[in-house]
């Protein structure tokens, strides 16, 4: 039974090169969300998600009971509805069109078409804003 194709927010790795690459899981999918989650709250997981792979526990706890921040890597926007996080492996969501599984288990994988944004530019300054 087919499950569809439809839009949604994928988050996805990115930056992986040479052996880590072929060691990695064939889907660079890490998670999939409903399209219409807000944009903050994907921010917020794709911080998250990268504090799993880059913090220690210790780190972890004290960014929540202190309220400090240990990941000095926060998300940016860098086209309209991108947000991406890391460097080197990196966090990459966006939304996509056409999202569907194909192939058989245990070979699946998700395919996509992805949406063309708009680049998020600084107004020139002394401009108008």
């Amino acid at each position: 039974m087919s499950a569809g194709k439809g839009r949604a927010w994928v988050i996805t790795e990115e930056g992986y090169t040479g052996r880590v690459a072929s060691e990695r899981r064939k889907s660079k999918v890490v998670v999939v969300l409903d399209p219409r989650t807000k944009p903050e709250a994907v921010a917020f997981l794709v911080e998250r998600l990268l504090a799993i792979d880059e913090l220690g526990k210790r780190e972890q706890l004290d960014e929540v009971v202190k309220g400090e921040t240990a990941l000095s890597v926060q998300h940016t926007l860098g086209k309209w509805g991108e947000i991406k996080a890391g460097h080197g492996p990196w966090l990459v969501a966006r939304i996509v069109e056409d999202l569907e599984v194909v192939g058989e288990f245990p070979d699946e994988e998700f395919s996509w078409i992805e949406v063309p944004h708009l680049e998020v530019l600084a107004p020139p300054e002394g401009g108008p804003h």
